[in-house]
């Protein structure tokens, strides 16, 4: 019997089991994760229910917990292979396959294939999101006479520096699909070497340092990275498993902050989809960098159609989703997946400290650019590099009030933008039950506003050296503007499809 998140007594149970030393029941609890078919991911599962201050999780948070499992394992799902071969249309996606990777774009049978197939999936995908982001009717037009006009040289024959050419993320993604999820499917795929290096690029996030530290606590940041390359170089079914517990340690910081009551299903599945794209991104750049692998895994296949019909589609929602955010400007080209730098090993020196003076810095500041007004700004300047305009509080913001520990020399702050690069989505989420709070607040009453507003920013970020002191009233209508932004631009983490 499942088990309910109303229904806490199993979780007590747990709880008090783990108490006393018995893994047993707790292990029981959260069957549908991953991590419990190794007893190590276990044991580190038992640290991360614990507070700093040793304090287990609360019986609610945990029975919550054990049903997201669940319900990730249903999502996951969605990637199993339900795809119907069709031996004429494989031989034809084969053909078009082995032409692309050798840049024979314009041969009559690839050539066909792409303007019949790989484009008009695009289309359609672009079309829906358009349509179900209830834009005007002129916009999404010149937005889809744009696609159709640009679509065949966008995806096949157009340079891309900073990301992954559109065919070979289509083509990466098309090995996603199969047993046991697309991390497992990337993995397989992957070299032993590549897998050590992914290894070392998750070790080097941030957001990953507490998993690692819960599975090998008395190990340094450094040993610690090496031990997680060296399993997954050794391990190809690792990865999912350990990506389970992040993603479990993950819900637990959001319960931490916001309470149980936010691990409902549209939140532990936006929370999982987040953290797991980001890792299937890296693979799939890794895996990019040794294209006649990619070839190879590709035509060994079955439903090979298929497969590219549903990876385009799954392409162009991230394509689609990533020009909504820049008001579909579509003048860049799509840079949904950026190449993978080979991660540097961390240094000798790295100590096992916290790291939240900047981060807390980088939280403060973006929250106050949000209180200004300037959100848009910081997403096209963080993402494109410029604003596109002389907007004078925005340049305030990026001088006068940049806090000490951000400032670099220079006026492109190049530490600062890659910095928010990698960690603005994953801030945006830590901050949003104060974004909900804050939006809640009622501008009617000025004088109130401005204490409830200031209270929670001081709560959020406490080393924040100051706040303004006026503008409380037209906070609210901006954070209300961000929320709406922040919910257009998630719209394709809906909880029944697959995510880009």
């Amino acid at each position: 019997m499942e088990t309910s998140p109303h229904d806490p007594g199993p979780a007590t149970a747990a709880l008090s089991a783990l108490a006393a030393g018995d893994l047993g029941p707790f292990a029981a609890l959260l069957k549908a994760w991953r991590l419990v078919e190794d007893p190590r991911l276990v044991e580190a599962a038992a640290r991360r229910v614990r507070g700093r201050d040793g304090a287990l999780v609360s019986a609610q948070t945990l029975a919550r917990l054990a049903v997201a499992g669940a319900r990730w394992r249903e999502a996951e799902a969605c990637f199993e292979p339900k795809l119907t071969p069709d031996d004429a249309l494989d031989a034809r996606a084969a053909v078009a396959w082995s032409a692309w990777f050798h840049e024979d774009y314009y041969s009559p049978e690839p050539y066909d294939y792409a303007l019949s197939h790989l484009i008009p999936r695009v289309q359609t995908v672009f079309q829906g999101v358009l349509s179900a982001a209830e834009l005007p009717p002129k916009v999404r037009r010149d937005a889809l006479i744009e696609l159709g006009e640009g679509a065949f040289a966008t995806l096949l024959t157009a340079k891309a520096d900073e990301s992954l050419p559109a065919w070979l993320d289509i083509a990466t993604r098309a090995l996603e699909r199969g047993p046991g999820g697309p991390l497992r499917c990337l993995s397989l795929v992957l070299s032993p070497q590549e897998r050590a290096s992914a290894g070392l690029c998750f070790a080097s996030r941030r957001l990953w340092a507490p998993t690692l530290a819960a599975i090998w606590p008395e190990l340094s940041p450094r040993e610690r990275g090496a031990r997680l390359s060296a399993w997954l170089r050794e391990e190809p079914e690792a990865l999912p498993r350990i990506t389970h517990l992040h993603l479990l340690g993950r819900l637990i910081e959001r319960a931490a902050a916001a309470g149980p009551e936010a691990l409902g299903d549209t939140e532990l599945r936006a929370i999982c989809r987040q953290n797991v794209a980001r890792a299937r991104a890296r693979l799939r750049a890794t895996l990019a960098e040794r294209r006649p692998a990619v070839l190879q895994a590709l035509l060994g296949l079955d439903a090979l159609h298929a497969r590219t019909h549903d990876a385009a589609g799954r392409y162009a929602y991230a394509w689609v989703n990533r020009e909504l955010t820049f008001g579909l400007s579509m003048g860049h080209g799509p840079r949904v997946t950026p190449r993978c730098d080979a991660p540097e090993p961390l240094p000798e020196s790295a100590l096992d400290a916290d790291p939240t003076m900047s981060i807390d810095a980088a939280k403060g500041w973006v929250l106050l650019v949000i209180f200004r007004g300037r959100f848009g700004h910081l997403w096209r300047w963080v993402y494109d590099g410029t604003t596109g305009d002389r907007d004078s509080v925005w340049g305030a913001l990026l001088k006068a009030e940049l806090p000490p520990s951000l400032q670099e020399p220079g006026l492109h702050r190049p530490r600062l933008r890659q910095t928010l690069r990698s960690e603005l989505p994953e801030l945006l989420w830590e901050l949003e039950p104060t974004l909900s709070a804050w939006a809640q607040q009622d501008v009617s009453e000025p004088r109130r506003v401005k204490a409830r507003v200031l209270t929670l920013l001081q709560t959020a970020v406490p080393t924040a050296p100051r706040w303004p002191a006026r503008g409380y009233a037209e906070s609210v209508r901006h954070v209300l503007e961000v929320r709406r932004q922040m919910r257009r631009w998630s719209r394709h983490l809906a909880p029944l499809s697959p995510s880009p």
